[in-house]
Protein backbone atom coordinates (compact mmCIF):
# COMPACT_ATOMS: atom_id res chain seq x y z
CA UNK A 1 0.00 0.00 0.00
CA UNK A 2 1.42 3.37 -0.61
CA UNK A 3 1.67 5.93 1.50
CA UNK A 4 -1.22 8.53 0.18
CA UNK A 5 -3.21 4.99 0.72
CA UNK A 6 -2.23 4.62 4.45
CA UNK A 7 -2.39 7.70 5.17
CA UNK A 8 -6.22 7.76 3.55
CA UNK A 9 -6.78 4.67 5.07
CA UNK A 10 -5.35 6.41 8.75
CA UNK A 11 -8.07 9.08 8.57
CA UNK A 12 -11.10 7.36 7.60
CA UNK A 13 -10.25 4.48 10.64
CA UNK A 14 -10.21 7.95 12.66
CA UNK A 15 -13.69 9.42 11.22
CA UNK A 16 -15.41 5.68 11.24
CA UNK A 17 -13.65 3.68 14.71
CA UNK A 18 -12.41 6.78 16.54
CA UNK A 19 -15.57 9.24 15.97
CA UNK A 20 -18.21 6.42 14.99
CA UNK A 21 -17.60 4.14 17.38
CA UNK A 22 -16.39 6.10 20.11
CA UNK A 23 -13.29 4.06 20.72
CA UNK A 24 -10.98 6.14 22.89
CA UNK A 25 -7.99 3.47 22.98
CA UNK A 26 -8.07 3.54 19.06
CA UNK A 27 -8.51 7.44 19.21
CA UNK A 28 -5.06 7.38 21.68
CA UNK A 29 -3.21 5.52 19.62
CA UNK A 30 -3.45 7.43 16.61
CA UNK A 31 -3.47 10.91 17.88
CA UNK A 32 -0.32 12.07 18.12
CA UNK A 33 1.10 13.35 21.69
CA UNK A 34 2.20 17.07 20.55
CA UNK A 35 -1.48 17.03 18.16
CA UNK A 36 -2.67 20.46 17.22
CA UNK A 37 -5.86 21.66 15.97
CA UNK A 38 -5.85 25.04 14.51
CA UNK A 39 -8.38 27.72 13.43
CA UNK A 40 -8.47 30.73 11.26
CA UNK A 41 -4.54 32.28 11.26
CA UNK A 42 -3.28 28.85 11.82
CA UNK A 43 -3.08 29.17 15.88
CA UNK A 44 -3.85 25.78 18.17
CA UNK A 45 -7.56 26.29 19.46
CA UNK A 46 -6.91 24.82 22.61
CA UNK A 47 -5.53 26.86 25.67
CA UNK A 48 -6.30 26.55 29.61
CA UNK A 49 -9.22 29.14 29.10
CA UNK A 50 -11.33 27.34 26.47
CA UNK A 51 -10.48 23.63 27.23
CA UNK A 52 -13.14 21.62 28.83
CA UNK A 53 -13.53 21.13 32.43
CA UNK A 54 -12.90 17.59 32.38
CA UNK A 55 -11.48 14.66 30.10
CA UNK A 56 -13.05 11.24 29.55
CA UNK A 57 -10.69 9.50 32.05
CA UNK A 58 -9.56 11.53 34.97
CA UNK A 59 -11.78 14.01 35.35
CA UNK A 60 -9.55 16.32 35.13
CA UNK A 61 -9.51 19.75 32.68
CA UNK A 62 -7.20 18.80 29.80
CA UNK A 63 -3.78 19.89 29.01
CA UNK A 64 -3.21 19.37 25.87
CA UNK A 65 -4.77 19.55 22.24
CA UNK A 66 -5.00 15.73 21.79
CA UNK A 67 -6.80 15.12 25.16
CA UNK A 68 -9.24 18.15 24.34
CA UNK A 69 -10.44 15.85 21.10
CA UNK A 70 -10.63 12.83 23.47
CA UNK A 71 -13.15 14.37 25.62
CA UNK A 72 -14.87 16.34 22.87
CA UNK A 73 -14.92 12.29 21.27
CA UNK A 74 -16.17 10.71 24.54
CA UNK A 75 -18.86 13.35 24.79
CA UNK A 76 -20.31 12.45 21.27
CA UNK A 77 -23.96 10.99 21.06
CA UNK A 78 -23.97 8.03 19.78
CA UNK A 79 -27.44 7.66 18.26
CA UNK A 80 -28.52 4.26 18.04
CA UNK A 81 -29.39 1.61 14.70
CA UNK A 82 -32.33 3.25 12.99
CA UNK A 83 -34.83 0.10 11.83
CA UNK A 84 -34.04 1.58 8.66
CA UNK A 85 -30.52 2.90 7.70
CA UNK A 86 -29.96 6.15 6.12
CA UNK A 87 -27.90 6.64 3.22
CA UNK A 88 -24.30 7.03 4.63
CA UNK A 89 -22.58 10.32 4.20
CA UNK A 90 -21.15 11.48 1.35
CA UNK A 91 -17.06 11.58 2.04
CA UNK A 92 -13.78 12.36 -0.58
CA UNK A 93 -10.48 12.04 0.24
CA UNK A 94 -7.72 13.93 -1.58
CA UNK A 95 -4.48 13.11 -0.35
CA UNK A 96 -0.65 13.99 -0.88
CA UNK A 97 2.36 13.51 0.70
CA UNK A 98 2.01 14.24 4.55
CA UNK A 99 -1.64 15.98 3.85
CA UNK A 100 -5.16 14.23 3.63
CA UNK A 101 -7.73 16.73 2.81
CA UNK A 102 -11.90 15.36 3.69
CA UNK A 103 -14.86 16.37 2.77
CA UNK A 104 -17.71 15.54 3.76
CA UNK A 105 -21.89 16.09 3.50
CA UNK A 106 -24.04 14.57 6.53
CA UNK A 107 -27.22 14.90 8.59
CA UNK A 108 -26.97 16.04 12.36
CA UNK A 109 -29.84 17.45 14.71
CA UNK A 110 -32.24 17.34 11.17
CA UNK A 111 -29.93 19.69 9.41
CA UNK A 112 -27.48 18.77 6.66
CA UNK A 113 -23.89 19.84 7.76
CA UNK A 114 -20.91 20.19 5.25
CA UNK A 115 -16.83 19.43 6.90
CA UNK A 116 -14.09 19.95 4.91
CA UNK A 117 -10.69 18.99 7.00
CA UNK A 118 -7.31 19.05 6.42
CA UNK A 119 -4.79 16.70 8.75
CA UNK A 120 -1.18 16.23 8.48
CA UNK A 121 0.22 13.24 9.09
CA UNK A 122 3.30 12.45 10.76
CA UNK A 123 5.30 9.20 12.09
CA UNK A 124 1.82 7.20 10.93
CA UNK A 125 -0.51 9.18 13.49
CA UNK A 126 -3.15 12.37 13.10
CA UNK A 127 -0.22 15.72 13.96
CA UNK A 128 -2.15 18.61 12.94
CA UNK A 129 -5.85 19.28 12.02
CA UNK A 130 -7.50 22.42 10.41
CA UNK A 131 -11.11 22.67 9.47
CA UNK A 132 -13.88 24.56 7.79
CA UNK A 133 -17.58 23.77 8.56
CA UNK A 134 -20.34 24.95 6.45
CA UNK A 135 -24.50 24.79 6.48
CA UNK A 136 -26.13 24.75 2.99
CA UNK A 137 -27.75 28.27 2.61
CA UNK A 138 -31.42 28.28 1.55
CA UNK A 139 -30.77 29.51 -2.24
CA UNK A 140 -27.97 28.97 -4.71
CA UNK A 141 -26.61 30.89 -7.58
CA UNK A 142 -25.92 27.57 -9.47
CA UNK A 143 -28.97 25.26 -7.62
CA UNK A 144 -26.58 22.56 -7.08
CA UNK A 145 -25.54 20.77 -3.68
CA UNK A 146 -22.68 22.44 -1.70
CA UNK A 147 -20.88 18.72 -1.20
CA UNK A 148 -21.57 16.12 -4.09
CA UNK A 149 -20.06 14.65 -7.00
CA UNK A 150 -17.37 12.47 -8.27
CA UNK A 151 -14.72 10.72 -6.49
CA UNK A 152 -10.81 11.75 -7.40
CA UNK A 153 -8.93 9.68 -9.42
CA UNK A 154 -6.06 8.11 -8.24
CA UNK A 155 -2.60 6.09 -8.85
CA UNK A 156 -1.36 8.92 -11.33
CA UNK A 157 1.26 11.06 -9.68
CA UNK A 158 2.46 12.76 -13.07
CA UNK A 159 -1.42 13.59 -13.82
CA UNK A 160 -1.29 15.37 -10.12
CA UNK A 161 1.72 17.61 -10.63
CA UNK A 162 0.20 18.85 -13.49
CA UNK A 163 -3.06 19.67 -12.30
CA UNK A 164 -1.66 21.02 -8.92
CA UNK A 165 0.84 23.22 -11.04
CA UNK A 166 -2.39 24.23 -13.45
CA UNK A 167 -4.09 25.47 -11.03
CA UNK A 168 -0.98 27.27 -9.04
CA UNK A 169 -0.67 28.93 -12.71
CA UNK A 170 -4.21 30.07 -12.69
CA UNK A 171 -4.22 31.65 -8.93
CA UNK A 172 -1.25 33.89 -10.42
CA UNK A 173 -2.16 34.66 -13.43
CA UNK A 174 -6.02 35.50 -12.88
CA UNK A 175 -6.63 35.99 -8.94
CA UNK A 176 -3.43 37.03 -7.32
CA UNK A 177 -2.88 39.39 -10.65
CA UNK A 178 -6.10 40.34 -11.07
CA UNK A 179 -6.41 39.41 -14.94
CA UNK A 180 -9.54 37.87 -15.55
CA UNK A 181 -8.74 38.09 -19.48
CA UNK A 182 -6.79 35.11 -18.64
CA UNK A 183 -9.60 32.93 -17.47
CA UNK A 184 -9.89 31.05 -20.22
CA UNK A 185 -6.53 29.72 -20.44
CA UNK A 186 -7.44 27.64 -17.06
CA UNK A 187 -10.88 27.29 -16.70
CA UNK A 188 -13.74 25.53 -19.10
CA UNK A 189 -16.52 28.07 -20.43
CA UNK A 190 -19.27 25.63 -19.12
CA UNK A 191 -17.88 25.07 -15.05
CA UNK A 192 -20.04 23.43 -13.43
CA UNK A 193 -20.36 25.39 -9.88
CA UNK A 194 -21.45 24.04 -6.41
CA UNK A 195 -20.18 27.11 -4.15
CA UNK A 196 -23.69 28.96 -3.55
CA UNK A 197 -22.94 32.27 -4.15
CA UNK A 198 -20.96 31.73 -7.87
CA UNK A 199 -23.02 30.79 -10.70
CA UNK A 200 -22.87 28.41 -13.55
CA UNK A 201 -19.95 28.63 -16.23
CA UNK A 202 -16.80 30.76 -16.92
CA UNK A 203 -18.96 33.51 -16.62
CA UNK A 204 -20.21 33.39 -13.35
CA UNK A 205 -16.72 33.11 -11.73
CA UNK A 206 -15.09 35.81 -13.70
CA UNK A 207 -18.13 37.76 -11.60
CA UNK A 208 -17.46 36.54 -8.63
CA UNK A 209 -13.60 37.19 -8.58
CA UNK A 210 -14.06 40.52 -10.23
CA UNK A 211 -15.68 41.34 -7.05
CA UNK A 212 -13.46 40.40 -4.07
CA UNK A 213 -11.92 42.92 -2.23
CA UNK A 214 -8.89 40.95 -0.82
CA UNK A 215 -6.86 38.30 -2.23
CA UNK A 216 -7.00 35.05 -1.19
CA UNK A 217 -3.36 33.70 0.42
CA UNK A 218 -2.71 30.54 -0.05
CA UNK A 219 -1.21 28.35 2.79
CA UNK A 220 -1.62 24.94 1.42
CA UNK A 221 -2.37 23.10 -2.01
CA UNK A 222 -3.14 19.27 -2.28
CA UNK A 223 -3.72 17.17 -5.48
CA UNK A 224 -4.47 14.27 -6.26
CA UNK A 225 -5.23 12.74 -9.60
CA UNK A 226 -8.43 15.34 -11.24
CA UNK A 227 -8.67 17.20 -7.32
CA UNK A 228 -6.69 20.00 -6.66
CA UNK A 229 -7.61 21.50 -2.99
CA UNK A 230 -6.53 25.12 -2.10
CA UNK A 231 -6.36 25.78 1.58
CA UNK A 232 -6.35 29.60 1.40
CA UNK A 233 -6.60 32.32 3.81
CA UNK A 234 -8.91 35.78 2.66
CA UNK A 235 -9.60 38.59 4.83
CA UNK A 236 -10.91 37.10 8.39
CA UNK A 237 -11.60 34.13 6.93
CA UNK A 238 -10.72 31.03 5.86
CA UNK A 239 -11.31 28.65 2.74
CA UNK A 240 -11.27 25.42 1.33
CA UNK A 241 -11.72 25.27 -2.45
CA UNK A 242 -11.79 22.49 -4.81
CA UNK A 243 -11.09 22.31 -8.43
CA UNK A 244 -11.61 18.94 -10.36
CA UNK A 245 -9.62 19.37 -14.04
CA UNK A 246 -10.12 18.06 -16.95
CA UNK A 247 -7.75 17.82 -19.89
CA UNK A 248 -5.94 21.35 -19.07
CA UNK A 249 -9.12 23.28 -17.71
CA UNK A 250 -11.06 23.37 -14.47
CA UNK A 251 -14.12 21.90 -14.67
CA UNK A 252 -15.94 22.00 -11.60
CA UNK A 253 -15.30 23.69 -8.33
CA UNK A 254 -16.54 23.58 -4.87
CA UNK A 255 -15.82 26.10 -2.16
CA UNK A 256 -16.24 26.00 1.74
Amino acid sequence: MSSIETNKSLVRAFYRQAIGQGDLAFAREIIADTYQHHFRTGDPTWSPKTAPTWSPESGQPPRSAKETLLAMIAAMPRNPEPVTPAAPPFMRLIAEGEWVVTNMAFQWGGQQQVVVDLFRIADGQLAEHWDVTARPPATSLNGRALMDGPLPLTGDAVLSRRNKQHVLDFYAAVIQAGNSGALHRFVAENLIQHAPDIADGRAGLTRYLSALEEKPVIKTVVAEGDFVVVFAAIADRELFTIYRLAGDRIVEQWQV
